[in-house]
C-alpha cells in the first residue's frame, strides 16, 4: 500500500493499486481472524480466493493496461 500511494500521491497514478491494496488487506485480515476462530468454512475459501484472486488481479491489469497504452501512444503520433 505504501507504493501505491507514492505512486498515487504527485498525482501521476491510478487509484485502483490504492483500493485493490486495501480490500486485499482487509480480506487478509478477515482470514486471519476466521483462522483462529474455529470456522474452516469460511476460512478455507476466503484464503482460495485470496490466493487466486491477488495474483490475477495482478497479471490481469498489466496485460489489459498495456494493449491500451500502445494504442493511446499510437493514436497520439498519428494525430
Amino acid at each position: 500500500m505504501l507504493v501505491a500511494v507514492a505512486i498515487l500521491f504527485p498525482g501521476r497514478g491510478p487509484w485502483w493499486p490504492l483500493l485493490v491494496g486495501i480490500a486485499a488487506f482487509a480480506a487478509e485480515v478477515v482470514q486471519i481472524i476466521l483462522g483462529f476462530e474455529p470456522r474452516l468454512a469460511l476460512h478455507v475459501p476466503l484464503g482460495v480466493a485470496i490466493f487466486g484472486l491477488v495474483p490475477l488481479t495482478l497479471v490481469g491489469r498489466r496485460t489489459l493496461t498495456r494493449p491500451a497504452l500502445l494504442a493511446v501512444a499510437a493514436a497520439g503520433a498519428a494525430v
